[in-house]
């Protein structure tokens, strides 16, 4: 329900790129996405197990603090979102990460169902990285459970293809990620691309200091320079992506000046090649 009312609202008021969406390339999308499910409940397996052992043993924060219990779920759902923006700063940051995550970046084009394109290692690797969370905080299986729930319609929102209008986006922006804030973290530019990791709450990035605002959103392009066309529109292309030999490049600045808020420390071109955390955003 949630995709086809995005897929509505990207008819009805779309953004950077019009109401061409492309039928192809959502299917594609959708199917990578099936594989990650797969992948993920096949992984589901570990945290269960984890949690059980936790609750034998009395281990996590959570199970040990006496508070109650609608305490415990803020608390928990606060860690996941904040560990989900720590998570993405990571995969942008270590070299083979951002090999994997350049999948999710290399798409052309924002669109909901590009929230489902990730590649099937980063989804592994994700839900791997819980298990420190149910073991020492004591996040238990049903939260995890909940915040997913909540993250996949709230990611999809701000990868869909539409425009809030400038008030809307102002509004939104101060609570959670919004379509406007998003697309500047897949801009080609790597400045801009290093920014707005946030995936439910917009308070990390603001906390962190890697907020940036759009101030000229048809100057932006989306996407990767580096990648071949296969590597970007077949499902076959995105999965062999991370051991492949192309590779991200910077990007270049927008004609006329930076897209975003923040302007840029150096002069780079897109003929250099990135390197995940050579500019701080």
């Amino acid at each position: 329900c949630t995709l086809a009312g995005l897929w509505v609202l990207e008819a009805v008021i779309p953004g950077l790129h019009g109401t061409d969406a492309g039928r192809l390339r959502r299917v594609r999308h959708i199917l990578l996405g099936c594989l990650n499910g797969i992948v993920s409940i096949t992984l589901i397996g570990l945290l269960f197990g984890a949690d059980l052992l936790s609750d034998r043993h009395g281990l996590g924060f959570l199970r040990v603090a006496e508070l109650p219990v609608w305490a415990c779920w803020v608390m928990a759902l606060l860690v996941l979102d904040c560990w989900q923006y720590g998570f993405h700063v990571l995969m942008h940051k270590i070299p083979f990460l951002w090999r994997v995550h350049a999948v999710h970046h290399n798409a052309d084009r924002m669109e909901a169902t590009v929230a489902m394109r990730f590649h099937v290692l980063e989804v592994a690797v994700h839900t791997l990285s819980l298990l420190p969370f149910v073991f020492v905080f004591g996040v238990r299986i049903e939260h995890i459970a909940v915040y997913n729930v909540l993250l996949v319609p709230c990611s999809m929102f701000h990868h869909a293809n539409i425009s809030l209008g400038s008030r809307a986006e102002g509004v939104l922006r101060w609570f959670i990620v919004t379509p406007g804030m998003h697309c500047v973290h897949h801009s080609k530019w790597q400045p801009e691309t290093d920014s707005n990791y946030s995936a439910i709450l917009s308070i990390w990035d603001r906390l962190f200091g890697t907020l940036k605002v759009l101030k000229r959103p048809e100057r932006l392009e989306i996407g990767l320079d580096g990648f071949r066309e296969n590597e970007i529109s077949t499902v076959g292309g995105m999965l062999r992506t991370p051991f492949g030999d192309s590779r991200a490049e910077l990007g270049e600045p927008p004609i006329g000046g930076a897209a975003s808020e923040a302007e840029p420390k150096s002069k780079r071109t897109h003929k250099t090649q990135r390197v995940p955390g050579s500019v701080s955003a």
